[in-house]
């Protein structure tokens, strides 16, 4: 039985938020040491992060490329330094660059003795309007032997409406969840983690000239109803006012997960991105630097207000629980907790 719908409109409510890098690898059967860039500005304070890692021939995951340099181009000429914070990861503090609608960035990678860049995009400043709206619902399926499986879910839905403009306009929408576990001791220091929602799940959308309807409650992101609603979780919904190129790179990447069930499966030669080798355009590189205007609303669900049981991965076997349940990957305080 579904529980009523809970709406939560966005009007002119804009969140900057510095949203989380996510990798997703690209082919199983592959070769190694490919070079990966992955990154995104957006219109709010930052901070923004940029990532560079190389392939690996078996598993379905990249490793970190450390050294290098990373900066920050504008079209007027102005330049921004990321620091590297861990081996791979660079970072461009809040408030350290001036990123501006109607200015066109890109990044430029010193690596080994060879350099890259993303292609110049321009910043947009035009968002739809959206609403939000959350279910707890059953998912109902037939497992290999004809028994029928259900299993409670979180389910985030979206209904989205263009203002009346002249040009077409390229939208993604993504969702994140920020929570807190409780305390295995007394005297543990309060966990908070963040992480996307169902991330293999590409939801974009294009509009035409004038104000139009693009998406109507359409499913965004779903997921098991597990520890993070223990005591109180934050759900984070972003939209991004994306570049026509970018929209083309994620609508061939939403194809490739249809016709082979997971992003982790997905040929590379077919979600190549918009970074090259300067002197060897040659070179495949892979991943993408993303140039969005961004925004965000968020909302909150107590542990009272969800209608199911939780499935706790956090109160098995020691050794089996999953790196989150011990606080790895934990990240500060937010302010709104």
């Amino acid at each position: 039985m579904k529980s009523a719908l809970v709406i939560i409109t966005i009007l002119s409510l804009i969140i900057p938020i510095s949203g989380c890098i996510e990798e997703f690898a690209v082919a199983t059967e592959r070769e190694s040491g490919i070079l990966v860039i992955n990154g995104r500005i957006t219109n709010g304070l930052g901070p923004h992060e940029v990532t560079i890692s190389r392939t690996t021939e078996e598993n379905r995951v990249t490793l970190p490329e450390g050294g290098g340099r990373v900066t920050l181009v504008d079209s007027q000429g102005n330049t921004y330094e990321f620091f590297q914070e861990t081996p791979g990861r660079f970072i461009l503090p809040e408030g350290y660059a001036s990123i501006f609608p109607g200015l066109s960035y890109k990044i430029s990678v010193e690596l080994n003795g060879s350099k890259y860049e993303s292609t110049l995009t321009r910043l947009n400043d035009i968002l739809s309007q959206d609403s939000i709206g959350y279910r707890f619902e059953d998912e109902v399926k037939i497992n290999e032997i004809g028994n029928e499986v259900i299993t409670p879910k979180y389910n985030v839905y979206l209904k989205s409406t263009t203002p009346f403009v002249d040009t077409k306009q390229y939208f993604k929408w993504e969702a994140t969840e920020v929570f807190t576990l409780p305390r295995v001791r007394p005297d543990d220091p309060p966990c908070f983690l963040s992480r996307r929602i169902d991330p293999q799940r590409v939801v974009i959308a294009e509009s035409v000239q004038g104000n139009e309807l693009i998406l109507d409650d359409v499913l965004l992101a779903s997921k098991n109803i597990d520890d993070a609603f223990s005591i109180k979780q934050f759900t984070l919904v972003s939209q991004l006012n994306i570049s026509e190129e970018e929209y083309t790179y994620w609508k061939n990447v939403r194809t490739s997960i249809e016709q082979v069930g997971s992003i982790f499966d997905i040929p590379p030669a077919r979600i190549r991105g918009n970074i090259t080798n300067v002197d060897d355009p040659a070179e495949v590189v892979y991943g993408y630097f993303s140039v969005a205007a961004e925004k965000t609303v968020r909302y909150f669900i107590l542990r009272e207000e969800v209608p199911r049981s939780i499935a706790s991965l956090c109160r098995g076997a020691f050794f089996n629980r999953p790196p989150f349940c011990f606080c790895e990957g934990g990240i500060a305080r937010p302010p709104y907790f």
